[in-house]
């Protein structure tokens, strides 16, 4: 996972993560709460940006220690300062390598972040083998995203470029649910969840994105004005308070470790 996040890591990315989670938060929970139903002694939350996931994890597995982990350290400083409560912590590091930070986990939660990784088959592996005996690998990803809507089509055309230009696929995924387990493991769950917003609150995530890449040379390059009329269409879909529709098919996923002897 390289240090340059591709909707940035700034205040306004902030802004945009806190939005993110306020909209998928429900998905997220039912997810979480449906996979861990013992109490696990150490949990992680794997790209956790300023920390929101992080509280998910920890207030619904009840873990005795829940880390989260990233690589941006203005991600890390907010979540820091956020914590909430004893038992959770916040580590800079680098998910792309060979360990991860502290011990084996009995729970890691990755939530819309393969997407964003250049070998996100490969990332799960190594992340696999360092779970706890009969620990779980929790994986939410997006398989799709279908609107009516044809600013927000645009914008979806816009952002799979951007995502495609940083070695990472938007979609995801139907990778996912192709793939093997990896050695030793097992995929225990492999299933879509549907999740729908409006328009209006989905032009809210995706304005603050626009503001993040707009000025990148590469989607100047590409979209040039275009970019500017984009920032304004999505700005009236906020504040017209837009009703339609745009769904989201989640890819949920769990792998689990072998159990110890």
């Amino acid at each position: 996972m390289t240090a340059s996040y591709t909707f940035g890591d700034g205040d306004i990315a902030a802004r945009r993560l806190a939005l993110l989670y306020d909209a998928f938060e429900p998905e997220m929970r039912a997810f979480i709460t449906a996979s861990v139903t013992s109490r696990p002694e150490r949990a992680l939350d794997l790209g956790c940006g300023i920390g929101l996931t992080t509280r998910l994890v920890a207030e619904l597995t009840g873990a005795t220690r829940t880390l989260g982990v990233d690589v941006s350290e203005a991600f890390v400083a907010r979540a820091r300062a956020t914590a909430g409560r004893s038992g959770i912590e916040f580590e800079l590091g680098d998910l792309t390598s060979a360990t991860l930070p502290g011990g084996p986990a009995d729970v890691q939660f990755c939530h819309l972040l393969l997407t964003h990784l250049p070998e996100p088959i490969e990332a799960i592996a190594r992340w696999t083998s360092r779970l706890a005996p009969d620990g779980v690998l929790l994986i939410d990803e997006v398989e799709s995203i279908s609107t009516a809507q044809p600013t927000l089509t645009r914008y979806l055309e816009m952002v799979s470029t951007l995502v495609q230009t940083t070695g990472g696929d938007l979609y995801i995924g139907p990778r996912l649910a192709a793939m093997s387990p990896p050695p030793g493991a097992a995929i225990v769950h492999n299933a879509l969840r549907e999740h729908r917003l409006t328009a209006a609150v989905a032009a809210g995530m995706f304005r603050l994105n626009l503001a993040a890449f707009r000025e990148r040379p590469s989607m100047r390059e590409r979209y040039g004005d275009e970019l500017e009329a984009m920032a304004r269409r999505l700005d009236a879909l906020v504040e017209a308070s837009d009703p339609t529709t745009i769904t989201w098919q989640m890819r949920q996923m769990a792998i689990r470790a072998p159990g110890g002897n």
